[in-house]
């Protein structure tokens, strides 16, 4: 009986990236009767290079992409229904990076352009959805959003747990289980977005560090700490690192205390670590 053994299924749903053409009567939905060029394929570069209208039209396609995966997503659900699978079932849904469309003068996503610095990971790029389904036999508290810090890591433990496996030792997640059943468990105290560090002292890598209400973006170095106040300011628009020097200071030894915790290696650390 399929509806008794355990499966695991992993869709990579590809079809967000760019080129975006999705079906017209999805991206009238946010843009109808456009006239002009379809940039369907964004030059990752400063958002200078686009008219506002083409500006606007990018967005349209990319929502319509969105959209249309999701209405998919909707005949995957209902199949899974219709199989008796559903209440049996852990879904996982989460995506892996935002785009720039405008926002910070970008179009496109982290990228090097003049000299060899990236851009900061500003929220539209780095927090990403999550979206958790239990099984029915696990006690859970209902369908709610809960206001904890996570990482795609925690990802790993989290289906461990689900499948009844014993997550090894030295993994850097937890699992997610217990805040969703709204039992106290461990917790993390930041959540860092970054690309790999480098020990070049001339390449200027961006992090983005945040406790939940300050974000701090460091670039190491050769770069000014920029720090934001998320419950006032969710779009990163206003730095305060000026009058919230402190708050800045606070989150960036938290953050390399994390790094010397999970085994960076020293010399990147260096990097990273303040005048």
């Amino acid at each position: 009986n399929y509806r008794q053994e355990q499966f695991f299924l992993y869709l990579d749903l590809f079809g967000i990236h760019e080129p975006w053409d999705p079906p017209q009567h999805y991206v009238d939905m946010y843009d109808p009767g456009y006239v002009g060029e379809k940039v369907i394929l964004p030059r990752y570069d400063y958002a200078g290079y686009m008219s506002d209208s083409e500006l606007r039209h990018s967005r349209a396609l990319y929502a319509g992409m969105i959209t249309m995966t999701d209405t998919w997503l909707g005949y995957l659900f209902a199949t899974l229904k219709t199989l008796d699978l559903w209440d049996n079932s852990a879904i996982l849904f989460m995506s892996d990076h935002g785009f720039y469309l405008g926002e910070h003068g970008f179009v496109g996503k982290h990228t090097v352009l003049d000299r060899r610095d990236g851009w900061p990971l500003y929220a539209t790029v780095a927090h990403v959805p999550l979206l958790l389904k239990l099984p029915v036999n696990l006690p859970a508290t209902g369908a709610r959003r809960v206001s904890q810090l996570v990482q795609p890591v925690d990802l790993m433990p989290t289906l461990l747990e689900l499948g009844g496996a014993t997550p090894p030792d030295g993994l850097h997640g937890c699992s997610l289980l217990p805040a969703l059943r709204g039992e106290e468990g461990p917790r993390r105290e930041l959540a860092v977005s970054s690309p790999r560090l480098d020990t070049d002292p001339d390449t200027i890598v961006y992090s983005s560090i945040t406790n939940g209400e300050w974000t701090l973006i460091d670039g190491g170095s050769h770069s000014r700490w920029e720090l934001y106040h998320l419950p006032s300011d969710r779009s990163q628009t206003v730095n305060r690192v000026k009058e919230e020097k402190q708050s800045a200071r606070r989150l960036h030894r938290e953050y390399i205390a994390y790094l010397e915790r999970i085994g960076t290696a020293s010399e990147k650390i260096k990097l990273r670590s303040e005048d």
